[in-house]
């Protein structure tokens, strides 16, 4: 706000209407620049301030959606102990991977250690601690599946998701894991996606695979 009539009750006016700075008289425009500049770059903050504070926001609902959804998973287990498995089980299918808050709601909830909970979600490795993909990918490397070509169709995925074994997609699309049998050694090579078994593989057929 410029004025040709300045005084301290202007000013303080000017400040209630949202004027940023004062600058006395006579000013260069390059003094009137600085000002724009550093008010602009004020502004740019206390939106990034107001942005992030809003997802903050959003992140807090959305965790508590997830645990009234863990709470409804607890209430069908009849918030048994003993069902610790299968509750984690259940729980990352409807969130894809186990956070540690959730982990700590299900001990509280459950009333035991969260040391009990913890050791379990690390020992099976069925279970994941850090976010996975909409669609795990188990390749096989048994014996069976290494000696008829598992090794290259392991290299095919990751060179089609440009991923490792134990990494996710960028899109969160895919998570790949390796594993030593799955059980159907007459089908070698063999994939999981999901729950569906992908055998005698070839590296040419993996884009269809991944495709479907």
């Amino acid at each position: 706000m410029i004025t040709g009539h300045a005084s301290v009750q202007t000013a303080v006016e000017a400040m209630k209407l949202g004027a940023f700075e004062y600058v006395e008289k006579p000013f260069t425009p390059d003094d009137l620049l600085a000002i724009v500049t550093k008010a602009l770059e004020g502004k740019k903050e206390k939106l990034e301030a107001e942005r992030i504070e809003q997802a903050r926001r959003e992140r807090a609902m959305g965790e508590l959606g997830r645990l009234d959804a863990i709470d409804e998973i607890l209430r069908k287990y009849d918030y048994s102990p003993s069902n610790l498995i299968g509750i984690l089980q259940e729980t990352q299918r409807k969130v894809n991977y186990l956070p540690q808050s959730v982990l700590r709601f299900i001990a509280q909830r459950l009333n035991v250690p969260l040391t009990r909970v913890f050791s379990i979600a690390t020992f099976y490795k069925a279970f994941s601690l850090k976010p996975r993909g909409r669609h795990l990918i188990n390749v096989c490397l048994g014996t069976a599946c290494h000696v008829r070509g598992g090794v290259n169709i392991m290299d095919r995925l990751e060179r089609e998701l440009n991923i490792k074994a134990g990494e996710t997609t960028y899109d969160e699309r895919f998570s790949m894991e390796s594993v030593r049998c799955v059980g159907c050694c007459g089908l070698a090579p063999v994939i999981v996606i999901d729950d569906n078994f992908h055998g005698k593989l070839t590296q040419d057929k993996i884009p269809k695979v991944l495709k479907q």
